[in-house]
């Protein structure tokens, strides 16, 4: 499989037996690579993020992440248990927890935690937010920490679900620099849902349109 992280082999997925949500996706991500998933509502993009993070099952087809089979048809691992990470649109920060508090909350106990909290807070530019609540904090504030929060545990694949959507174009323009500073910077491998094309030619440097699949 050489420098892949995912491999997906004719992928299917349906949430009452008989509506197929995804139809045969296959897909290979490598290591350090950008890719954006688009497609129109209800083309399935954010579905499968959900069975690749392990939250769903896949009607059919085999999951493979770092050369360890995740999903089959025989057996299933645990979502937190395949190193991924997940960014949802509505960010899911912890309201009852700090930013900093939010950054660390899935750091294991064997890792540097201060130092892992200490490096993401200067690397998003956050620093000055450390002590904040969410809801004291603005919606791009936000989505530095939410993505953040999913890079703390070290996922060798990161997942964001349109996670610009509710942003002014002046403010995804600028976090747009920011991240691809960071994702090149980390050589995090990174799954992007989105629905703007202009969006997915910034951020990755592969595009899959699941309306074509």
């Amino acid at each position: 499989m050489g420098d892949s992280i995912l491999e997906l082999k004719d992928l299917s997925h349906s949430y009452d037996g008989s509506e197929i949500s995804l139809k045969n996706i296959s897909l290979i991500v490598n290591k350090a690579e950008k890719v954006s998933v688009l497609g129109p509502s209800g083309s399935g993009k954010s579905t499968l993020l959900r069975v690749i993070a392990g939250l769903e099952k896949p009607y059919s087809g085999t999951i493979t992440i770092q050369g360890k089979i995740v999903s089959d048809q025989d057996h299933m691992v645990a979502p937190e248990k395949r190193n991924v990470g997940l960014v949802v649109q509505n960010k899911a920060l912890f309201p009852h927890l700090t930013v900093e508090k939010n950054i660390g909350f899935g750091i294991r106990k064997n890792q540097e935690k201060t130092k892992i909290i200490a490096d993401l807070l200067s690397l998003f530019k956050i620093e000055h937010l450390s002590n904040k609540y969410p809801h004291e904090i603005s919606g791009g504030e936000q989505q530095r920490t939410a993505i953040a929060r999913s890079m703390a545990p070290g996922p060798e694949l990161l997942m964001l679900d349109e996670p610009f959507s509710a942003l002014d174009r002046e403010l995804k323009e600028e976090l747009y620099a920011e991240l691809i500073h960071i994702f090149n910077e980390r050589q995090q491998t990174i799954i992007l849902v989105t629905h703007d094309l202009d969006e997915a030619k910034v951020l990755s440097n592969k595009q899959i349109n699941l309306e074509n699949t």
